[in-house]
């Protein structure tokens, strides 16, 4: 995602801008390659801003698993808004839209979610 200016990820939480906070999710800094540390802030940033804004998060996070490059983050933030968030990710893994390694799953969305999601994980 090459972008002119960083995202102002406090901004965006204090709007509610969930939207706005998937597309930081996505962020990099290809002007300044080396800033590597700061993309990487702006994305832990506004996953832990999604995370606080909870249960409207959760649909726009599912939908960004289909994208690679923020997969991992969205299950650690799914699983961090915690049980509501379950269910849509069982159904979005029963649909095959998101390819997620079980093991990395399970550990990312941690042990109090392994029962739901072990009969879905195993099937892939």
């Amino acid at each position: 995602m090459l972008t002119l200016f960083r995202p102002n990820v406090e901004k965006l939480e204090a709007e509610g801008n969930v939207e706005g906070l998937i597309r930081a999710l996505r962020y990099t800094d290809d002007n300044e390659p080396w800033s590597h540390e700061a993309a990487h802030k702006v994305r832990q940033s506004a996953a832990e801003a999604l995370v606080k804004i909870g249960q409207s998060s959760v649909e726009p996070l599912i939908v960004a698993l289909k994208d690679q490059n923020v997969c991992q983050v969205a299950v650690e933030a799914l699983s961090k808004i915690g049980q509501s968030s379950v269910e849509p990710l069982i159904d979005a893994l029963k649909e095959q839209t998101v390819s997620l390694v079980p093991d990395a799953t399970l550990e990312i969305v941690g042990q109090q979610y392994v029962e739901p999601l072990n009969p879905t994980l195993k099937e892939k």
